[in-house]
């Protein structure tokens, strides 16, 4: 970031002193740019192709034409105020921007913004001030799947340690992705998360309480493994009279476990 920037101005002069929140904001608004440039040659809302940049950076690399691509564009540009924009067209400015060609040589593909720390700003600062992140969001998790929750995890965790980004709180949209999850899904949510990580701290207790709503009449095996995650969690978090009690009820399913199998347990 500090070479592309000292390309930019054409100096060197206070690289030592440049950070990575500088480094960063520069680096999207030189991303921004762009978009508006080429939305102007090519007459597209350029509102909407960056909303769309940054819907594709949390879904990942897929295909222009991709089968829900064209409905959730639609959908997006009926979002950002432009109903009578053509969906194809508004791809075909994304394929100019993002566009690879897909090893047949025919069909594009749309690769997300790199490197992957300023695509997660771009696509953070563009749909902060959103009055429909979450849906924006689901229709990245609709296109992108597991990929699509992969990269907000990792984006919210990048942007969590850049000081002077405190605006971008990627974690603070997650919970709220969580609702209509099945078991599974939430299952491999939870095996996407670090084992340590302060910027998932409180999505990491949602996600494990829901999977314990949802685990009642599973088998006790699973409750007790939900309880121990439960517990740590709250006890990264400081909350210990919580995480005492999930361990409490942890011990309690093991000692029922052991009774019905005492040589497994």
């Amino acid at each position: 970031m500090a070479a592309l920037h000292s390309c930019e101005i054409g100096s060197m002069h206070e690289l030592l002193y440049w950070d990575r929140s500088s480094l960063l904001k520069d680096a999207v608004e030189r991303e921004g740019h762009y978009i508006d440039k080429l939305c102007k040659a090519t007459d597209a809302p350029a509102k909407l192709v960056r909303r769309m940049a940054a819907l594709l950076f949390f879904a990942g690399k897929i295909s222009a034409q991709h089968e829900d691509l064209f409905a959730i564009t639609g959908q997006e540009a009926t979002i950002c105020g432009y109903p009578q924009a053509e969906p194809a067209e508004i791809v075909n400015t994304l394929s100019q921007f993002l566009g690879d060609t897909h090893s047949n040589g025919t069909i594009p593909v749309l690769n997300p913004i790199q490197p992957d720390l300023i695509g997660a700003a771009f696509a953070a600062t563009t749909l902060q001030q959103s009055s429909s992140l979450e849906i924006t969001l689901n229709h990245a998790i609709a296109l992108g799947n597991e990929t699509a929750w992969a990269n907000l995890l990792r984006s919210a965790q990048d942007l969590y340690a850049v000081n002077g980004l405190d605006a971008l709180s990627v974690e603070t949209w997650l919970p709220s992705l969580l609702a209509g999850r099945t078991k599974d899904e939430l299952w491999f949510i939870a095996g996407l998360l670090p084992k340590q990580s302060v910027a998932l701290r409180t999505f990491s207790v949602n996600l494990f309480k829901m999977l314990l709503d949802q685990s009642s009449k599973e088998p006790l095996e699973e409750q007790a493994i939900i309880l121990n995650n439960l517990g740590g969690f709250y006890s990264a978090l400081g909350r210990r009279e919580e995480a005492l009690a999930a361990a409490e009820r942890a011990v309690e399913v093991r000692e029922r476990l052991s009774q019905k199998n005492a040589d497994a347990f």
